[in-house]
């Protein structure tokens, strides 16, 4: 073995050159460029070693540099001369700070940065980008409160008709979900937006798909729990809350106008009325 060389795919080139090269301090060894825009830069990082270690052993890593479970499978480590001088820099430079520099029992000071585990779901599509587009931001690994104005900000930065944010579980439920509209609008329905999130979580391992038989997975959504219905086939159903009747809508002009009919294209029989099972919606006929 002569050498071990990580490769880092960089949608932002310049923005990850930059913070390696210039806000860590990895000095460039070469550089190339190919057809169709193609460029990679190879960083000097020193001498590299592969370091496997059990479960145990991350736990305890993470224990003593944060205090609480935040590695992922894969993780990189830099050997530094002033680590609290280089983790200013680093968090300057749009790094985001998980744990300040702490002593180890083994005499070294470390610093952990994080990144947040963040996916775009096509919901009822057969195909990528086709069906109804969710954003899906795990925040189980997060042990301190979440503001609610930070949530909303995401979902407007990401831009979806839905942003799904799973929160740890509570009393009988695996996770709780939260969704905001792209307009900071919270959804406490159970509807594309929990469906697409428990896909991704089970597809990626990140809750532990249920044995046959076992029943069904519980969610907390909108203030209660509902069932998430794992098939055999390894499809997802859900059930919603039971149905609450609203108010019977006498003026449907301004519902019809906004999707091309007229008040005459409404049946009368039954009347339009308001029907929320967990997200009030206006059904007609």
């Amino acid at each position: 073995m002569r050498q071990l060389r990580v490769v880092v795919s960089a949608a932002d080139y310049d923005e990850a050159v930059a913070f390696y090269g210039e806000a860590l301090g990895l000095p460039a060894r070469d550089a190339f460029a190919g057809d169709g825009g193609a460029r990679v830069v190879i960083l000097d990082a020193g001498r590299a070693t592969l370091e496997i270690a059990n479960p145990a052993q991350v736990a305890m890593i993470d224990a003593v540099e944060v205090g609480r479970p935040v590695s992922p499978h894969l993780r990189l480590a830099f050997e530094v001369d002033d680590a609290e001088g280089s983790t200013r820099t680093l968090v300057a430079a749009g790094a985001e700070l998980i744990a300040a520099p702490a002593r180890t029992p083994w005499n070294s000071l470390n610093a952990d940065r994080g990144t947040l585990p963040f996916a775009l779901v096509d919901v009822f599509g057969e195909a990528a980008l086709t069906g109804n587009p969710l954003g899906v931001v795990d925040l189980t690994a997060w042990e301190e409160p979440v503001d609610e104005e930070w949530l909303r900000e995401v979902a407007r930065e990401l831009r979806q008709s839905e942003t799904t944010f799973v929160l740890p579980g509570r009393k009988g439920a695996v996770r709780a979900l939260r969704s905001f509209t792209a307009g900071g609008v919270e959804v406490t329905g159970a509807g594309h937006n929990a469906l697409g999130a428990w896909w991704w979580l089970l597809e990626n391992g990140r809750v532990e798909r249920p044995a046959p038989g076992a029943g069904p997975l519980v969610q907390w959504i909108g203030g209660r729990e509902l069932p998430v219905l794992v098939r055999e086939d390894g499809a997802l159903a859900l059930r919603q809350a039971p149905a609450r009747l609203g108010a019977v809508v006498q003026d449907v002009a301004g519902p019809t106008e906004a999707v091309g009919l007229a008040p005459a294209d409404i049946g009368a029989r039954p009347a339009p009325r308001v029907v929320d099972t967990g997200a009030a919606h206006l059904i007609v006929t």
